[in-house]
């Protein structure tokens, strides 16, 4: 149903892997005009709006996303990581693990590694 379909859908985000000086930011905008690009992409035919980052090199999802969304995967299925997160204010962000997962957009349809983060 409708509200189904509503209630599965959810914010993921994407996130750079970078080391940077204490103190420095990225990708910071003072400007009332910049406005977040949202789209909504199937993961593994299940609707999650996703935030386009262009200045990302990673596709980052929460476990408890991944979980909801494609409740049959477990941790184990999950590849080892060698990726370090940090947020903007240098806190680890733990991961989980990285895997494949089919994505669908618009008339594209493929493979899309996500790291996924607690």
């Amino acid at each position: 149903s409708k509200s189904s379909v509503q209630s599965a859908k959810e914010s993921c985000f994407a996130l750079t892997n970078c080391r940077c000086p204490s103190g420095t930011t990225i990708g910071q905008t003072d400007s009332p005009t910049q406005r977040k690009l949202n789209v909504t992409v199937l993961i593994e035919g299940a609707p999650c709006d996703m935030e386009i980052d262009t200045g990302s090199a990673l596709s980052i999802v929460s476990w408890s996303t991944i979980k909801r969304l494609v409740p049959r995967v477990s941790k184990r299925q999950l590849d080892s990581h060698r990726v370090h997160l940090r947020d903007y204010q240098g806190n680890d962000i733990p991961v989980v693990g990285v895997g494949w997962f089919r994505i669908t957009f618009k008339d594209f349809s493929g493979l899309l590694r996500l790291v996924v983060v607690e």
